[in-house]
């Protein structure tokens, strides 16, 4: 009885909290949040939804579009660096393949390196986002990904990137 207990223990506490995380969702902003960031959803990207535990390998999210809708990227906003304490680069690529970059274009994330801590059309960082409405007439998916340079992004103790965009 003893070792079952334990072993539920360890369950609940290292388990449990990895199985029911979400990961990242394209989400509905409120109307303050909207007006203000001139877009319609938006998907946050944390440190803990890094769980990639390999070396210098791009970890992948992808998000449903459905069919008939118009999708612009609004920009990118990196609310808290990432950090390992010795990863090199973390970079953002957002795109509508898994490959892709025709949303957001290599925009480098970590502390160590130099982090951009906002890209839109609006700005002089134009070149690394992409504002063309693209039209999709079949369900297609939206995909980001991080990818890190000097370790793997599961050791990211902190980090927090807002991507936005306009879905109509």
């Amino acid at each position: 009885m003893k070792k079952f207990l334990m072993g539920l223990m360890v369950f609940m506490v290292v388990l449990l909290p990895s199985l029911c995380m979400a990961a990242p969702a394209l989400v509905a902003l409120s109307a303050d949040e909207a007006a203000y960031a001139q877009a319609t959803h938006a998907l946050d990207v944390n440190a803990r939804d890094c769980t990639l535990a390999t070396t210098n390998t791009a970890q992948l999210w992808t998000n449903a579009i459905p069919a008939g809708t118009y999708v612009k990227c609004v920009g990118a906003k990196l609310l808290t660096t990432f950090d390992t304490g010795k990863t090199n680069s973390v970079k953002l690529v957002v795109g509508e393949t898994s490959g892709g970059t025709n949303f957001v274009n290599v925009t480098e994330l970590a502390v160590n390196s130099t982090p951009r801590y906002w890209r839109s059309g609006g700005t002089a960082d134009t070149n690394n986002v992409v504002t063309a409405d693209n039209y999709y007439t079949a369900a297609t998916n939206v995909y980001v990904s991080l990818t890190p340079t000097g370790s793997a992004l599961s050791d990211n103790t902190r980090g927090k990137v807002r991507v936005y965009f306009q879905l109509r």
